[in-house]
């Protein structure tokens, strides 16, 4: 099939450089966005999310502000902003003594897989890859060859009391009170803060179990060396550490694995989605691990990481279907 391809953009700066030469890709990005929610909706979006970052302090507001004034149209902050997406996500090694690799699917109602970008960035730690998309600041799936591989999964929905449920109109809306009240990063933007400074797993383990966070967020995180590879569970304050040390590897999906937090697990299919990577890693590797219910209608992307080889691979997808040619770097 004729697909296109992921484009690789040199991006020393950070992921305002990703912006020339794509405006097409940005236009079909937020007619995507503006196809599905209605224009009041992402105006009165972007003007709380550039309320709420400028009232943080936040590190990246002046970028937004440079993104929409290229963009032009309403959208660039309310989706900077937008916590509803889905992904699965799963660390091991294919062979004993192998460093781990990260596999993950990135599942989102917006049809945005063919339009992907891989942006090749420069921090004060060290180069890396972020798979993203023209105008977004944070990073979702990152890879810094000879230090660690990341990418972040939404967190389930804290009940409004703690370890009770109002319902779900109720306990989202004092969810989103909850955030509005709060002054701390974005977990996209403390994953991109990681790549820019930690120069190893263990540095990056450490900043992404103890930074506070705006809003709950769930990380998988793969190293260099065999058996360094974690998901790291978080609320706000607190975190749970799984660790894949000693075991075949350690996945992550929409739902909480402690016992500790307690929330609503995102649909759809959270624990099946993670029981098939679980079974995938305990192959060893074997097999293919993109299929049902891993794969399912709402996937935008797929993404297999090492570190330690600094190979990456990644594919678009609409649902099942392959939306872009494979985009392999090595």
């Amino acid at each position: 099939m004729d697909l296109p391809d992921i484009p690789l953009i040199e991006a020393p700066q950070g992921p305002t450089g990703l912006l020339a030469g794509q405006d097409a890709r940005i236009a079909r990005l937020l007619d995507c966005a503006h196809g599905r929610l209605p224009g009041a909706l992402l105006n009165w979006g972007d003007r709380y999310a550039r309320t709420w970052l400028e009232q943080s302090g936040n590190p990246y507001l002046g970028e937004l502000g440079e993104i929409a004034g290229v963009v032009g149209r309403p959208g660039c902050y309310a989706l900077n902003f937008s916590f509803e997406w889905l992904c699965t996500a799963g660390c091991g090694s294919a062979a004993d003594g192998a460093a781990p690799g990260l596999y993950r699917t990135l599942d989102w109602v917006f049809a945005v897989g063919a339009d992907a970008v891989v942006g090749r960035h420069e921090g004060e730690a060290g180069g890396y890859c972020s798979v993203t998309w023209p105008g977004y600041v944070g990073v979702l799936t990152g890879l810094a060859a000879g230090r660690f591989a990341a990418a972040l999964n939404q967190a389930p929905m804290p009940y409004a009391l703690g370890r009770w449920s109002l319902g779900l109109p109720l306990d989202w809306l004092v969810n989103r009170r909850r955030v509005a009240r709060r002054r701390d990063l974005p977990p996209s933007h403390l994953l991109r803060q990681v790549f820019e400074t930690c120069r190893s797993y263990g540095e990056a383990k450490e900043m992404l179990a103890r930074t506070p966070l705006c809003i709950p967020a769930i990380f998988a995180l793969a190293g260099t060396s065999a058996g360094e590879c974690c998901v790291i569970e978080r609320m706000e304050e607190k975190a749970a550490v799984h660790e894949g040390a000693g075991v075949a590897g350690v996945a992550a999906a929409n739902h909480w694995i402690t016992p500790r937090f307690h929330g609503r697990p995102r649909p759809w299919k959270s624990r099946q989605r993670r029981a098939a990577m679980l079974e995938f890693l305990k192959a060893g590797g074997g097999g293919a691990w993109l299929q049902t219910p891993i794969l399912n209608r709402n996937t935008c992307l797929m993404v297999e990481m090492n570190a330690a080889s600094g190979c990456l691979l990644v594919q678009g997808m609409a649902g099942e279907k392959a939306v872009t040619r494979r985009f392999i770097l090595r």
